[in-house]
């Protein structure tokens, strides 16, 4: 399941709908914690806040959250398995939690199960639905991209709005490997961010690419045995932000060479508390004091008794 800040429902998966007994239509949209108390009741009816609690706690931390409940389904039948409810969050260019993936794992096995061999679950799940799921944080993430990438760093998913500023489709990138899709310049940076995700590391970096500057954070995503499988990145377009930054330094540059070369003025500036932070040569020259002895010392000094 996908969940936004609200608690509502975004995005539900086929094995979610079956586990639950539910349509898709019937949840779309609706608040996720009166879903969950409905069906895993053992823990979260007997606590009713617990579940929102939970999910304020991921959203203003950051970080992921596991719970164990048992009993699921109406009514509760004796031997139903306990599962593991994973919220893993998903941040914006800034680094807040803009969704919450929910996942619900088995970690017992029901009385009709015991004793009959059991394998485990794979390594490598399949990638489709999730590869879906995600497709709808994407198409709700403004002004960002968000790709998955498998063991062999082959790109499984690639979606989002900020892709159509690129001139690339999803289908420019979908299956291709991270070699075939990035260029040269950063293709090493990103291939070792990617080698530490799939190690478990987390990441954060800034690169340009076609003539964009983005902001990219990145997720390792593990199976039920703790192992990661893919890699979750989710890109933001910070073009216009990197162009107002440069504009504003060339403005200052601009400014400072102003205040350098008027030497028959002094031309001071002083912070908040009252203290000198800029000086120039007029200053220097009128008032006595060079610029290494004038900053950071009180406004004061400037003013003759």
């Amino acid at each position: 399941m996908v969940i936004d800040k609200d608690h509502k429902l975004v995005a539900i998966s086929h094995n979610y709908l079956k586990l639950m007994g539910e349509n898709p239509t019937s949840w779309q949209g609706k608040d996720f914690s009166r879903l969950l108390q409905k069906h895993f009741f053992a823990a979260l009816m007997k606590e009713p806040d617990a579940l929102k609690n939970t999910l304020a706690q991921v959203f203003v931390s950051g970080a992921p959250v596991i719970l164990t409940v048992t009993g699921i389904a109406t009514p509760q039948k004796e031997g139903q398995p306990a599962y593991e409810l994973l919220f893993k969050p998903v941040k914006n260019e800034n680094g807040e939690t803009e969704f919450i993936i929910h996942q619900a794992t088995a970690v017992t096995q029901p009385e009709a199960s015991k004793g009959k061999a059991v394998g485990s679950a794979p390594i490598v799940p399949d990638l489709s639905r999730e590869v879906n799921i995600y497709r709808t944080i994407a198409a709700n993430l403004p002004n960002g991209i968000v790709y998955m990438v498998d063991q062999q760093l082959r790109y499984v998913l690639a979606e989002g709005q900020a892709l159509q500023a690129t001139a690339q489709a999803p289908s420019d990138i979908e299956g291709k490997s991270l070699w075939e899709v990035v260029d040269v310049k950063n293709a090493e940076k990103i291939e070792t961010d990617y080698r530490a995700a799939l190690y478990g590391k987390p990441f954060r970096h800034e690169q340009e690419s076609l003539g964009r500057h983005y902001l990219s954070h990145g997720t390792p995503l593990r199976n039920e045995q703790g192992i990661v499988y893919a890699v979750l990145v989710v890109a933001y377009d910070i073009t216009e932000r990197k162009q107002a930054e440069e504009a504003l330094r060339q403005s200052e540059e601009h400014l400072q060479l102003i205040l350098e070369s008027a030497k028959d003025y002094a031309i001071f500036t002083l912070d908040k508390a009252g203290k000198l932070t800029n000086w120039n040569a007029g200053a220097e020259r009128l008032l006595g004091y060079t610029k290494e002895e004038a900053i950071g010392q009180p406004g004061k000094i400037i003013f003759i008794p």
